[in-house]
């Protein structure tokens, strides 16, 4: 009813402040579709505000994301996710294991057992955060005569996804995201050793994304 009234004056612009924040999940799934819908058909302008990360992603045309009071970044959905321009936006947009290290010889190493290459213009020993998205962290079992780099503590089935919990060597906890398939591939159980690929990780210097 209250979209109804708010349509019902044809307006040019349509706000909304956490719409669907008192609905069950399932509801606010089926009203994220009407909303599309609707917005295809009327062609009204909308602001929508809210907490919910997948939302924004889903709906929007263009993401603004604010900390503070200051907007800290904007630009299409895609574009935040894949590019963060501060460690706020990769930790805030779409969850991120969070790893910290130095710059040592042209790689940062972010674990006793993990480094990844580092662009030629971070100086030497400079420190540096890492941000990988559970997605994009790859597992693989540990070659026979190499030491793991981590160890599975945790296997847990949520619907179509697996999420695996990683403890490395040195404690860090990472949390991994695989399909039903890449799991069963892959074939590891808690307890096991398995080796840690974070190739994909977004590493920033002082609040500067490199």
């Amino acid at each position: 009813m209250a979209f109804a009234r708010a349509l019902a004056i044809e307006p040019k612009i349509l706000l909304l402040d956490e719409p669907f924040g008192a609905l069950d999940a399932r509801v606010r799934v089926e009203l994220r579709d009407w909303l599309l819908r609707i917005h295809e058909k009327t062609h009204v302008t909308t602001q929508l505000v809210t907490h919910d990360q997948d939302e924004a992603l889903e709906l929007s045309q263009h993401v603004v994301v604010m900390s503070e009071g200051k907007v800290v970044q904007s630009g299409t959905p895609r574009a935040v996710y894949d590019r963060p321009a501060t460690p706020f936006v990769a930790e805030f947009v779409g969850r991120a294991n969070v790893l910290s290290g130095r710059v040592r010889e042209g790689r940062a190493d972010l674990s006793s057992s993990l480094s990844v290459a580092a662009p030629a213009a971070t100086p030497e020993g400079a420190s540096v955060q890492a941000f990988v998205r559970p997605h994009e962290v790859k597992l693989r079992k540990t070659d026979e005569g190499r030491v793991s780099s981590g160890k599975v503590e945790r296997v847990v089935h949520v619907g179509a996804r697996v999420k695996v919990a990683v403890r490395l060597a040195d404690g860090e906890a990472v949390t991994v995201e695989l399909s039903r398939e890449e799991h069963a591939a892959l074939g590891c159980a808690e307890g096991e050793g398995v080796m840690v690929d974070l190739n994909d990780a977004k590493l920033f210097v002082e609040d500067y994304a490199i």
